[in-house]
């Protein structure tokens, strides 16, 4: 039986305790949410079941799964249309016309492995201790395995992640596959932990119709890049191209803004706008926090939690949690059982049982 050693998160993390909080600015009053960008994707090659497994044993509240469909029609866990940046397909496959993955079969793309992306991880992103439980970790899993797996692994440690897909492509029949599977898995509505989220605001307006028809309320999110425009609070996809959030309230329940920050163009994320979202009823979930090291981890954190973001993607989920915790009143670290084993390196990981 493998030894399990779970280790305090400001033990690890020497984050600057005398910062901590009393309260949260949320639109709830509660803890951000930690969202983990394609897994824990600092660690573990993104979007495979290993990243999203590490991901819910550090204690994420969602994970993410991108979504893409397959030449034959299956919704599929991946981050770009092209199957070459994170996949060995150009070796498997030499020569194709296309990589694209609406170009391949489901059983061709069961046939890749998914590789490390050192863009977006350590340059040493072992977990020493740390083995995937499933018997594919490492190959592109389809949208319903991922559903099977957060099922199975609340069930298993009475925890409850949520689910929070991106559609990548706008594609009709992708749109009617994520809302099918959810609401058979019963992630159908706000209170079941998921999200829908989308840079394409048409999307989400018939993805917001398809709920409509099948009687589902799942909360959606509209990604984009945050501006202030004369005291008015605008979600944009580029420099000319923007959407008051006022415009889109009857279809959309949060905002996840880019941590882009041009402040001679009113862009990024500001109190005054995370501010005009909440008045609207409108959650913020800014992306993506990247930075490994906790201590420049929470100088960059910090300030965020201070304007009342109510969540936020992050690629290092343990890193996230110890600086909630450090932040504000959250409840002390409680580890998962151990035969959900968890690890760790000098980062300072924490297996811990999220709050509910």
């Amino acid at each position: 039986m493998r030894s399990v050693l779970f280790l305090s998160a400001f033990a690890l993390t020497a984050l600057p305790l005398s910062a901590a909080a009393t309260t949260y600015s949320t639109l709830d009053g509660t803890a951000p949410e930690v969202i983990a960008h394609r897994g824990a994707s600092g660690y573990q090659p993104e979007h495979t079941l290993a990243s999203y497994e590490l991901a819910a044993l550090m204690g994420a509240d969602y994970i993410e799964p991108d979504v893409v469909i397959t030449k034959d029609g299956v919704a599929i866990a991946m981050h770009d249309t092209t199957l070459t940046r994170t996949t060995n397909v150009e070796d498997v496959f030499p020569g194709r016309a296309s990589y694209e993955a609406s170009e391949f079969t489901l059983a061709e793309i069961r046939s890749l492995t998914v590789d490390i992306t050192p863009a977006h991880q350590l340059s040493d992103s072992s977990i020493p201790g740390y083995v995937p439980s499933t018997g594919t970790p490492y190959l592109v899993p389809t949208l319903q395995e991922v559903v099977d797996f957060v099922i199975d692994f609340n069930a298993k440690n009475g925890t409850n992640i949520g689910l929070y897909p991106e559609l990548k492509t706008a594609d009709d029949a992708l749109n009617r596959i994520i809302v099918e599977t959810l609401i058979a898995a019963g992630f159908d509505g706000p209170e079941d932990k998921v999200f829908i989220q989308s840079f394409d605001l048409q999307t989400l307006q018939d993805v917001k119709a398809i709920q409509e028809e099948l009687g589902s309320d799942i909360p959606q999110v509209a990604l984009g890049a945050a501006q202030m425009v004369n005291g008015v609070a605008y979600l944009i996809r580029s420099l000319t191209e923007g959407t008051a959030l006022d415009a889109i309230v009857d279809f959309v329940d949060a905002v996840g803004p880019s941590l882009l920050s041009l402040p001679a163009l009113g862009i990024g994320v500001t109190q005054e706008y995370v501010d005009y979202a909440h008045n609207l009823d409108l959650l913020v979930h800014p992306y993506t926090f990247n930075t490994w090291d906790s201590d420049a981890a929470y100088s960059e954190f910090e300030p965020y939690f201070d304007m009342g973001i109510d969540g936020f993607f992050t690629n290092y989920t343990d890193v996230a949690i110890a600086a909630i915790e450090t932040y504000g009143p959250e409840p002390s670290p409680v580890p998962l059982p151990a035969t959900a084993l968890l690890l760790l390196s000098g980062i300072g990981l924490i297996a811990m049982r999220r709050r509910g």
